[in-house]
């Protein structure tokens, strides 16, 4: 499996991807002095929450594009047969990926938010140390979407189409929390029964990751509850461990062609 791992690090740094993120993130820190020069109302905290936006933003980026490259070049270009045909098993191949791909995020992750720290001391004089609290957040969370590619593979053999699902995935996950608070309101009341009972069976069945969104709290250094941020993590890697366990199985019955 640590052959996969290596594999997949070196893979990463030499694909188009990686180079397009380096770009949007040299973009980024432009933008930082522009948007901080328009701001008037409370710099600091606007500054703090668009440089954990962009940190979140550009992590995943990365982590989607890898995701989508590895399964075009393994399941299009024929390149899994041969991987499969070396001394690896297959749930070392799944794993591998996975945890390469996972750590390629983590590292981009790190730097991103060590450079935005910087930043942030640089312009404000401040050192706020709480933007780290960020980094397991989405380290976690990019892992659960991961987890998700691998287990369609087993559905599919389209990256394209995977990489619609995954998408699609995210855009519900993200937004659960907003959907179900929105159905509690009054303004709810004229949606049908079955778009309610949709949105109910979709909350217990996709990820929340809307749990894993404290931009603001950490920007102000309030509301952090220790307990909650622990069990947001610890639900994160939960799920992420059955979703990789099912893709693990399944992949082990397909018929590889």
């Amino acid at each position: 499996m640590t052959r996969m791992i290596l594999l997949t690090l070196k893979e990463s740094v030499k694909e188009r991807a990686f180079y397009g993120t380096l770009i949007v993130f040299l973009f980024s820190i432009g933008l930082y002095f522009i948007v901080n020069s328009f701001t008037m109302f409370e710099p600091e905290r606007v500054m703090l929450i668009y440089s954990l936006s962009t940190v979140e933003i550009i992590s995943l980026l990365l982590v989607f594009f890898l995701v989508f490259t590895f399964l075009n070049e393994d399941l299009s270009k024929k390149s899994l047969e041969y991987l499969l045909s070396l001394p690896i098993k297959r749930w070392e191949y799944v794993a591998g990926r996975f945890l390469g791909i996972s750590l390629s995020g983590f590292v981009v992750l790190f730097v991103t938010t060590v450079v935005f720290f910087l930043m942030h001391y640089i312009v404000f004089g401040v050192f706020y140390f709480k933007m780290f609290l960020h980094i397991p957040l989405i380290f976690v969370m990019s892992m659960m979407i991961i987890s998700f590619a691998f287990l369609l593979i087993n559905a599919s053999k389209r990256p394209v189409l995977i990489a619609f699902l995954v998408l699609f995935i995210y855009a519900i996950g993200i937004n659960l929390d907003d959907a179900v608070q929105f159905l509690g309101t009054k303004k709810a009341a004229s949606i049908p029964y079955f778009s309610k009972l949709l949105v109910k069976i979709a909350y217990y069945v996709f990820p929340n990751l809307s749990f894993f969104d404290m931009k603001i709290p950490i920007s102000y250094g309030i509301g952090i509850n220790p307990e909650h941020y622990v069990l947001v993590l610890i639900y994160g890697l939960i799920y992420t461990g059955f979703i990789m366990l099912f893709a693990v199985i399944l992949f082990n019955r397909k018929e590889i062609k």
